[in-house]
């Protein structure tokens, strides 16, 4: 359902590869450890959508510089 979600809501929107490689997706997932980071990586993964962790110890300007 959670792999339905991201696909439909359009969560992790397709973003050119390199040259000679198809499109990448990615998803931000900031939680703490537990279960349902770990249930949503893995849907993330049965989307073919490689997953960026946020933490809280990473601060403002680590967390812009990743989603930029």
């Amino acid at each position: 359902m959670i792999a339905r979600a991201i696909r439909h809501f359009d969560l992790s929107p397709e973003q050119p590869g390199e040259e000679g490689e198809g499109p990448n997706r990615f998803i931000g997932i900031w939680s703490k450890n537990c279960a349902e980071w770990l249930i949503s990586a893995l849907a993330a993964m049965k989307v073919k959508t490689s997953v960026v962790g946020f933490y809280d110890a990473m601060g403002t300007t680590a967390v812009d510089y990743i989603v930029r």
